[in-house]
């Protein structure tokens, strides 16, 4: 009789780790899901001089969810992922400010609103403001901070935005998560042989 209480407390023990099992991997899978996000690339341009590119990443689920104009400052998953001044380039440029918004409902418009205020070590400072609703404040300047004076200035319809509009993958901490939870069923299992 003992004999067989041992036996069906080892298969018990083998039923209860094949269940530890199943749902290590069901949590796992809960974690390997992905997502995608929409880049927008957009080019300033003041008059014929190429201000800045900048890169914005959208997530997925805000796309015609009705929101309407969103922010990034609304910290909603509309965010700054890039901004390069080709002007500033090896003077470790610094972001004194940023805000773009983007109709949620019509992604494929791109940014309609951008302004930047960017110093660099060279002692440039790089500033814009561009509505598209309404180009009549549109400006844009690169200023020498040294000699105080202005070096480029472009007004209302000189000041233009090109976007383009693309999708990437954004990977959520699924490897990290699998490899973790894997990693502790097999600690907690061995601990227990």
């Amino acid at each position: 009789m003992l004999r067989l209480y041992k036996k069906i407390g080892e298969v018990m023990k083998k039923i209860k780790s094949l269940f530890s099992a199943a749902i290590l991997s069901c949590c796992a899978l809960l974690f390997s899901a992905s997502s995608n996000a929409v880049l927008i690339t957009t080019t300033v341009n003041l008059g014929t001089v190429e201000l800045a590119t900048v890169q914005t990443s959208l997530d997925d689920s805000l796309i015609d969810s009705g929101m309407g104009v969103v922010s990034t400052y609304d910290m909603v998953g509309f965010d700054l992922v890039d901004l390069y001044i080709p002007l500033a380039d090896g003077w470790n440029p610094y972001t004194w400010d940023f805000e773009a918004m983007i109709d949620v409902d019509n992604v494929m418009a791109g940014v309609e609103y951008l302004t930047f205020d960017v110093e660099d070590d060279g002692g440039w400072l790089y500033y814009l403001y561009v509505d598209l609703m309404s180009t009549y404040d549109n400006y844009g300047s690169i200023y020498d901070l040294y000699s105080g004076g202005y070096v480029f200035e472009a007004f209302e319809d000189d000041v233009t935005l090109v976007s383009s509009v693309g999708t990437v993958a954004v990977s959520e901490p699924a490897v990290f998560g699998l490899f973790a939870m894997a990693f502790a069923g097999l600690v907690l299992r061995r601990r227990r042989v």
